[in-house]
This record gives structure tokens, sequence and C-alpha cells, in this order.
């Protein structure tokens, strides 16, 4: 099982085990649903979990990549280990200015919009690819799938959101 996102909002609910309550669920779920184990990608930048919320909950780190993404598990039975596919090799394939992105975060569409606007305004091409399947995005351009905005095969961002909003 894969830990997607964890946001405790507002942050006043912060530090008070509620991020540890929700990843004991996603721990049980995974036992039901007989699962290896439970895994996450964290992040020391914005919008991405913390590992230390994850090294709390009994959490090994397996693999990092830059700039600062890290595989971690909690394993429930052996089997094999998730991993980082090579995804630099895969930027070279986005020429231009290129977003490719998920559908599984609300922010993403405002950002989207936001983007396609400033692009337009700029009289920029943008293309848009959305990653439709676990296939597509175990393939994508970056270890974070959500969102990554790509310039002539260089990885700009790999996630933005609009500032107000935080």
């Amino acid at each position: 099982m894969f830990i997607h996102c964890i946001w405790i909002s507002p942050n006043k609910h912060k530090e008070k085990g509620y991020g540890s309550l929700l990843v004991k669920e996603c721990i049980k779920d995974a036992r039901k649903q007989d699962k290896y184990g439970v895994a996450v990608v964290t992040s020391q930048g914005p919008f991405m979990a913390g590992k230390a919320l994850f090294l709390k909950n009994d959490f090994n780190s397996i693999a990092k990549s830059k700039p600062s993404y890290e595989l971690m598990i909690r394993t429930i039975k052996s089997g094999l280990l998730p991993k980082f596919r090579d995804w630099e090799k895969q930027l070279s394939k986005y020429q231009g200015l290129n977003i490719i992105y998920t559908n599984q975060c609300p922010w993403v569409t405002r950002s989207i919009k936001e983007l396609s606007e400033i692009a337009r305004e700029k009289s920029l091409k943008l293309k848009l690819t959305e990653l439709k399947n676990s296939r597509q995005a175990q393939d994508a351009p970056s270890v974070y799938t959500v969102f990554k905005l790509i310039y002539n095969g260089k990885l700009l961002v790999a996630i933005i959101f609009p500032a107000e909003d935080f």
C-alpha cells in the first residue's frame, strides 16, 4: 500500500498525534488487505510529508533520490521491496514547456489553470500530459508524480501550489 498524501490542516491541529493515527489506520488497512507493507515518499520540501512522522511509526528509509526524496517503508511481511526507477532518463522526452500531472490532488487543477493562463499571456506553448494509470506514473519523469513542470528536458518544479493558500 502506498500513502500518497497526508495532510493535517489547519496548522493548529498539527503535533497532536493525528498524523500517527492516520498512518496506523493505513497500516491496519494494509494488514487486512494482506499487503507486504506500507510505503511513502517523503521530502524536505513543502507540500510533501516529512520523514519524522514515519520514523515515529517504525518506517525505514530504503532509497533516496535528488533533490530530497526518500522512499520509506513499514514492512508487514516479506516480499519485494518498492524502489525508485531511473526517472531522470525520462526527462529528455519532454521538449518545450510541459506540465505532467495526475488528477490526485485538488490543488493541481487550480495550479494548471493559473499556469495555463500565464503561458497564454506570455505566448508560450504549454503541453499538458495527464498520467492516468500506475504504469504511466511509474515511468514518470520525477519521483513525485502529482505535478511536474519541465522545460526542454529539465525538471523545473516537482510540485507547485498557489502561495496565498498557505
